[in-house]
């Protein structure tokens, strides 16, 4: 009788795996917007910048996206922590040129 790689009852939760990195990414992104409404609601002065760099910040970012994608395929074909490492990965890997569409649908747009 053969037996079962111990790998096997984890993969089970990698659906759940990845919906708690997602989870984590949104409550990540909705940080700013929460620290911006309290100070609102304490009639606190709202913080003002200006940064004119983030296009260029999102293109730089695009050079880890083929490392992103090499790295997912060597570790889903070694297995070796697969259920940890790939969640993280595929955010990355779905969210680098989602940014990079936005940044450049905004560039030269007024605020």
């Amino acid at each position: 009788m053969a037996r079962r790689p111990a790998a096997l009852p984890l993969r089970k939760f990698l659906p759940f795996l990845s919906l708690m990195w997602v989870c984590g990414l949104v409550c990540l992104l909705l940080l700013p917007s929460i620290l911006l409404s309290v100070m609102r609601l304490l009639d606190k002065p709202l913080p003002t910048w200006q940064w004119k760099g983030e296009f260029r910040v999102a293109s730089l970012a695009m050079i880890v996206w083929p490392l992103a994608l090499i790295a997912g395929t060597y570790i889903s074909r070694t297995g070796a922590l697969d259920w940890l490492l790939l969640p993280p990965l595929q955010l990355l890997v779905v969210g680098l040129p989602l940014w990079w569409l936005i940044e450049f649908g905004r560039r030269g747009l007024q605020g």
